[in-house]
């Protein structure tokens, strides 16, 4: 009895998964934009460059350059880091929480170089405690939120990327024959 429940709870996730039309791979997501080949043009955003690289790779989508032509382009600049301090502990004037925020600007161009989603700043902000005697601790937690806060940017780009409608993309699903 247990065992032909089992088969059938694994029968009935499967048809779920299968019949699921927006379930993709890691990565898939680029692929399934139509998307072939990226030009990307990055001045001085170098840390959100590299995880847009990483993302497009899993895609499989080309990163090209020079006269070659492009599906989009993305253009990012201005990426910036800053710390701010939000509390001090009243009793002893030590620093207690602090903020850490990156700024971002972005704009995507079609494969004609028409912009199609106009230059925008984005602003990301973490906040995170400040223990003074566990410094090597907070410094790996602040590493670990600016790295949040460029895959946080470039997953932004990307969702961008799904709001365009390049000329040439191709359909998630297969075509229906004709009935008749």
């Amino acid at each position: 009895m247990k065992r032909r429940l089992f088969i059938t709870a694994l029968g009935a996730m499967t048809q779920g998964l299968i019949g699921c039309g927006g379930w993709h791979l890691r990565g898939s997501q680029v692929k399934a934009l139509g998307i072939e080949r990226v030009r990307l043009s990055a001045a001085g955003a170098p840390m959100v460059e590299a995880r847009l690289r990483e993302l497009l790779g899993f895609g499989d989508v080309a990163i090209v350059s020079g006269t070659t032509p492009a599906d989009v382009t993305i253009a990012i600049s201005d990426e910036a880091f800053a710390t701010r301090v939000l509390s001090i502990d009243p009793q002893t004037g030590k620093v207690r929480e602090v903020e850490i925020g990156m700024q971002l600007s972005y704009e995507l161009l079609d494969a004609g170089g028409q912009v199609a989603v106009p230059r925008q700043t984005q602003q990301w902000v973490r906040e995170y405690v400040y223990d003074e005697s566990s410094v090597l601790g907070t410094t790996e937690q602040e590493g670990l939120l600016r790295r949040n806060l460029v895959e946080d940017a470039a997953a932004l780009i990307l969702l961008r990327l799904q709001t365009l409608q390049p000329q040439n993309r191709k359909p998630d699903l297969p075509e229906t024959p004709p009935a008749g």
